[in-house]
């Protein structure tokens, strides 16, 4: 049943001074049927479709309407009196009632949804976490493959490498050589036109023009030639009946003493752009740091 909040009718003087109070603190409550959740009772709304949410709406709605209306005009509600005062604290009391009116409503609703999820989580968690770790295994192994074979074709792309560099630096040698044979026969040259306009100029009793004779200079031996493989053949995608496997590769790097990194790839602590650009560019020793190759293997499903 419902019940009336206790409101002051008996106070004419208040009834005459400020109009509108004592109709505003006519609360009705709801009828809220007791029911228990666990061992603690609480108050809820039993709504007459719990399953339909549209229904549901329409439902809710006449409670809705009632507490908008109530808030609306507990906004101009003073509190002037020791009776106003208690008129509050009844209509606060009504307005807690029906928000655990709503709250028992929601999880009359949601627990046996909320039992049903944890119940199936709980019979798939265990499956998942066997398909995960058998997932991660094999990965691991398909990985380890990879590496080997991928570390393979890194050493014969290295040997390729060095011996393309070995050839570059013969070349680089040879022409340091045939600039040197260069310079020693254009010195030869103009040590033997200097003598010729020696004896001329003797000849001529005349003072004896001066040619220039350049000293020979060695241009230094050339800067070892860096054996850059042009890329490891191993890799690509393999493709099966259930799914594809693919491995992707990227280099890394970490600091294993940063007191012997280079300036040029350190900031305060590491230049982690200006490192990564030596990398990509084929750089792979860097003093003070580790660069490895890190492979992630990733599948994809039909």
């Amino acid at each position: 049943m419902a019940e009336e909040v206790w409101t002051p009718d008996d106070d004419e003087v208040m009834k005459e001074e400020m109009p509108g109070i004592v109709e505003m603190a006519k609360v009705v409550a709801p009828e809220v049927p007791e029911v228990t959740m666990g061992n603690a009772p609480t108050m809820a709304f039993i709504p007459p479709h719990a399953f339909d949410l549209e229904k549901l709406k329409m439902y809710l709605q006449p409670h809705i309407v009632q507490i908008n209306d109530l808030a609306e005009r507990a906004e101009d509600f003073k509190i002037v009196s020791a009776e106003t005062h208690v008129t509050a604290i009844e209509m606060a009391g009504q307005l807690t009632k029906y928000n655990k009116a709503m709250d028992g409503t929601r999880k009359e609703i949601i627990d046996p949804y909320g039992n049903m999820v944890n119940g199936v989580n709980g019979e798939v968690r265990p499956i998942k976490a066997i398909v995960d770790k058998t997932v991660k295994v094999l990965k691991g192994k398909i990985g380890a493959y990879d590496a080997e074979q991928a570390e393979l074709a890194r050493r014969i792309a290295m040997k390729a490498a060095a011996e393309e560099a070995a050839i570059r630096q013969k070349e680089l040698e040879a022409e340091r050589q045939k600039d040197i044979a260069r310079q020693e026969k254009d010195r030869k040259e103009a040590l033997a036109r200097q003598k010729t306009l020696d004896a001329q100029a003797k000849e001529a009793g005349v003072e004896p023009v001066k040619v220039e004779v350049k000293e020979v200079v060695d241009p230094g031996i050339p800067d070892p030639v860096i054996a850059v493989p042009k890329g490891s053949s191993y890799g690509g995608t393999t493709r099966t009946e259930v799914g594809t496997s693919f491995t992707v590769r990227t280099w890394k790097f970490k600091v294993v003493s940063l007191d012997q990194v280079p300036k040029e790839f350190t900031l305060l602590t590491l230049n982690e752009k200006a490192v990564k650009a030596a990398v990509d560019r084929g750089v792979r020793e860097i003093p003070g740091l580790d660069i490895y190759e890190h492979s992630d293997v990733r599948l994809r499903t039909k």
